[in-house]
């Protein structure tokens, strides 16, 4: 918690250091060389880049408490409008969909989903379609940096959710679907063909259930 505080704090105070904004200094996009280096500024460690396939660059690093995902979709000549950011956690009996469920009906930094192998995924949605500052990315990403801790407090408040009387969890609605979660909306990532769901699956950077 500690490193992860310390970086989101390198982000904000970055943000908050700078000057006037011009027209010429608003992003209409965003690639993985200039989102690394930003990071590895805020103290973030294990960076590592990828791109999978034409129109996708990922970033993964490691925060302080574990790894994050950050994917960029609908890239054209390096420049990324999409940006979604993510941590993963292994499945555990606590991540009930009531649980999830009461999360996302309290915070809106970041939303919870169930990914097709059972893991709990937590995101957020960034786009900078109409330009954006570079203040605004650091603030986002600063914000989502603190949703995995307010996340798990608030999961972990839940433990008394509804159970029946031979232990096993009682059935109840289910939560934002993951893939809908990872469209939320936004058209452009709609039309890409990468199956940001089944990656987000198999990825390494996991985090344990604390």
């Amino acid at each position: 918690m500690r490193k992860s505080f310390v970086m989101a704090a390198a982000l904000a105070a970055a943000a908050l250091a700078s000057g006037p904004v011009h027209a010429a200094d608003l992003l209409t996009g965003l690639n993985s060389q200039r989102l690394s280096a930003m990071l590895l500024t805020a103290g973030a460690t294990e960076v590592k880049t990828e791109k999978p396939q034409e129109g996708v660059e990922i970033i993964t690093f490691n925060d302080g408490n574990g790894g994050v995902n950050l994917v960029l979709l609908d890239c054209q000549a390096g420049s990324c409008p999409t940006l979604q950011m993510s941590v993963a956690f292994e499945k555990d009996a606590k991540y009930t969909l009531n649980a999830l469920n009461s999360y996302n009906s309290t915070y809106l930094i970041a939303q919870a989903a169930v990914l097709p192998n059972g893991n709990v995924l937590l995101a957020r949605l960034y786009t900078t379609l109409g330009g954006v500052t570079e203040d605004n990315l650091k603030a986002n990403l600063q914000l989502f940096l603190q949703a995995p801790n307010i996340f798990e407090t608030h999961i972990n408040s839940q433990v008394t959710a509804a159970v029946d009387t031979k232990g096993a969890p009682a059935p109840v609605a289910a939560t934002t679907d993951v893939r809908s979660l990872l469209k939320l909306g936004f058209e452009q990532q709609a039309k890409s063909k990468f199956d940001l769901a089944k990656w987000l699956s198999e990825t390494k950077t996991t985090r344990k259930a604390k």
